[in-house]
């Protein structure tokens, strides 16, 4: 099944802020199309709005709506935006990716008290207050965060050289859903996984600017923060090649389809090797066609304080480059994945091009009835199984082919519920009680600690499914939570190993649009299938919207995915698969617990 997902862009006018509620007239904003050059010479319709101007005859509360539309405007430092400040105001003016995303629909209440004092003079001053459903903020360097709820934000003004203008306003610009989706674009950055293996992507989201190389400039600035620490739920686990220090001399400059990346500070210092994965996180990030984006460049030229990097005897860097570090969903799509599945003798299966054959391996040798498995990503394929009868729950594990016997360990605490394998060949185990990791070298039982809820919400909760990401750091998870208001939601956390534990880090909440979410597993490195009701939905991790695939039929159980064309789902003791892109869920064979490997 396709993503019938449509990109974020600007269209031809920027959308005006709803009217406030003090019945102030909606002040217009008209947008005109720009035709700029991208990578490889292709046209982009970048669309920068004309945003409307302050009017000596507008009311405090008109300033502030004409602001809120301003806003959605980042040329030249959001100069449109600035018209509306006082002059003061206007030098300590320092926007950043940060904005809150709110409703359409806020209302207003003006205080006017006159006389007022500003630098010592009399004059007016005024108090606007706009009350309205935040949805969301946007970090520092694009990360999307849901934050629900009524919010009430305060703008104060002064009416300098018979003008209202803004003197203070709330730390960050606020934006309307709709002009958040048209003035930011969904991107990734690119940050190592602690193995040195694989690549993770940060998803962000980047204002629109004139062209492609501010986008670049501002992802680069991006990459380079000191303090990703405090702003990303995964930061604790992922690694930067950039030194403390490193910074971005000038902008980027992209000429053709190369972008060209001149860094200076602690950067010189870097070794061949550490410039060499400093250079695959750039060419990653500005070469990504993530979420549909057209990529910023196809090509890198790496500079230290002004000389060109050789880096492997080649001047210009592409993706060719650093393969497999960051597998696409293309990949998914070039090859039709092995699908395994029990059948309804309980023997392991596999279904090929429509066929279904049992596996001819150790498991079915020790006439093993299972109830769920898993097969492994990487390498020869490796099972892991659960039984359908016997207590609590055993995990078999071991080669799907050849002669060597399955393992076997016990975990305490009733049946699971789920079973993973993720990248490093750790199998991931849920049961009614704990998450456990039978890691690769000992197959010994570790439980695995919870992290909270987003926000440090410490109600209790418990995991019904894991499932690891193929960069073997990013995990999503299925929840329940207890107590009063009990609710199923899915989360996003991320994999922290050291010596002696494996760890969850923070919690962020992804398809809160759904309503009781029941099954889930990744589709590509950018989204989730989720089955929600009778429905399957293609979720962004970077908190986008869902867009739904398409139906399944009533008692569907399960879900797994290898990528577009790629779905499996059960139900009723029925396998059923999508036969393409475009296609719909249809019976292939009897059996249960499908998956694709990983």
């Amino acid at each position: 099944m396709a993503s019938r997902r449509t990109p974020l862009r600007l269209v031809a006018a920027v959308a005006a802020v709803a009217a406030l509620a003090c019945g102030c007239a909606t002040v217009p904003t008209v947008g005109r199309p720009e035709r700029v050059t991208g990578a490889g010479g292709q046209a982009q319709q970048f669309v920068q709005p004309i945003p409307p101007v302050p009017n000596g005859n507008w009311k405090p509360a008109q300033i502030v709506q004409g602001f809120l539309a301003a806003s959605a405007s980042v040329s030249n430092n959001h100069a449109a935006a600035r018209r509306f400040l006082s002059p003061q105001l206007r030098r300590n003016f320092q926007p950043s990716w940060a904005v809150t995303v709110v409703g359409s629909q806020l209302s207003a209440v003006q205080r006017r008290v006159s006389p007022g004092n500003l630098k010592g003079q009399s004059g007016e001053v005024a108090t606007v207050s706009l009350t309205g459903q935040q949805l969301a903020t946007i970090s520092n360097i694009g990360q999307y965060l849901d934050s629900p709820g009524s919010r009430t934000y305060q703008f104060k003004l002064a009416r300098i050289d018979n003008q209202w203008l803004i003197t203070d306003l709330p730390p960050a610009l606020l934006l309307t859903q709709s002009d958040f989706e048209q003035v930011y674009q969904p991107r990734n950055l690119y940050f190592w996984a602690p193995s040195g293996q694989s690549l993770v992507p940060e998803p962000v989201f980047a204002p629109e600017q004139h062209d492609y190389a501010a986008v670049a400039t501002n992802l680069v600035h991006a990459l380079l923060m000191t303090n990703q620490d405090a702003t990303s739920w995964l930061a604790a686990a992922t690694t930067t090649a950039f030194p403390d220090g490193t910074t971005l001399l000038g902008g980027v400059s992209v000429a053709g389809s190369t972008a060209v990346v001149n860094l200076g500070g602690a950067a010189a210092a870097a070794g061949s090797q550490q410039r060499r994965r400093m250079a695959a996180q750039l060419v990653t990030t500005l070469t990504s066609t993530s979420y549909q984006q057209p990529p910023i460049s196809r090509s890198v030229v790496l500079e230290i304080n002004g000389r060109t990097q050789y880096i492997g005897g080649e001047r210009v860097q592409q993706p060719v480059n650093y393969p497999d570090l960051a597998p696409s969903s293309a990949a998914a799509e070039s090859a039709e994945a092995p699908l395994y599945f029990i059948g309804s003798t309980g023997a392991v299966s596999l279904l090929t091009h429509r066929s279904a054959h049992q596996v001819a391996g150790p498991m079915a040798r020790a006439h093993l009835r299972f109830a769920t498995i898993a097969v492994s990503r990487a390498g020869p394929p490796q099972l892991a199984g659960t039984l359908a009868a016997g207590p609590g729950c055993v995990v078999y594990y071991g080669a799907l082919a050849g002669t060597a016997p399955l393992g076997h360990r016990a975990l305490p605490g009733g049946l699971c519920t789920s079973l993973s394998w993720d990248s490093l060949g750790d199998i991931w185990a849920v049961n009614a009680q704990r998450t456990w990791v039978l890691s690769a070298g000992s197959r010994q039982p570790a439980a695995v600690s919870l992290p909270p809820l987003p926000g440090g919400d410490p109600a209790a909760y418990r995991v019904l499914s894991l499932r690891i990401a193929p960069d073997g750091v990013r995990a999503a998870m299925l929840v329940q939570t207890t107590g009063k208001g009990a609710h199923q939601e899915v989360l996003l956390t991320a994999v922290t190993r050291t010596d002696s534990q494996i760890s969850l880090g923070p919690t962020v909440t992804i398809g809160t649009s759904l309503t009781a979410p029941a099954a889930l597993s990744w589709y590509d490195p950018d989204h989730l299938i989720l089955l929600a009701g009778s429905q399957l939905y293609e979720v962004p991790v970077n908190g986008g919207a869902v867009v739904p695939l398409g139906p399944v039929p009533p008692g569907t159980q399960s879900v797994t995915s290898a990528g577009p064309g790629q779905i499996a789902t059960t139900g009723h003791n029925q396998i059923l698969t999508s036969t393409g892109p475009d296609g719909i869920q249809q019976p292939t064979a009897a059996g249960t617990s499908p998956a694709y490997p990983g």
